[in-house]
């Protein structure tokens, strides 16, 4: 079933904008800036959960712990109109299947379009 783009309120992003400088946090801060430009309402929910180079991809304990914030702010952040929500999947296998699962529930119970992106 197809659900009719909304046409008011904001696109809520969830993705990581540099720091650190990489391909997926360049094409989250280019979208910004493309959304920002054409007068859509843009929150980023930044998955700022690495800050080198050499943490992307590798779990540790405080990712984990950090996840179920992640979630409550995007639960927050779409309660009100959301037009769509743009996830930036994560791409190691555990990364994906908690965020994408839960996301892609959050934008159902919000009824909410779900935009993925894969940067690989």
């Amino acid at each position: 079933m197809t659900r009719p783009c909304r046409t008011s309120g904001s696109v809520v992003i969830v993705g990581q904008a540099p720091p650190p400088i990489h391909g997926s946090t360049l094409v989250c801060q280019e979208l910004i800036g493309v959304l920002g430009n054409s007068g859509i309402d843009i929150e980023l929910v930044d998955k700022n959960f690495s800050s080198t180079i050499a943490e992307i991809g590798k779990p540790n304990a405080l990712k984990i712990a950090r996840v179920p914030g992640l979630l409550s702010t995007v639960i927050a952040r779409t309660s009100g109109h959301t037009r769509a929500i743009i996830y930036f999947i994560s791409l190691s296998p555990g990364a994906f299947l908690v965020d994408a699962i839960n996301i892609a529930a959050i934008a159902r119970l919000r009824h909410a379009p779900l935009v993925l992106y894969i940067h690989g």
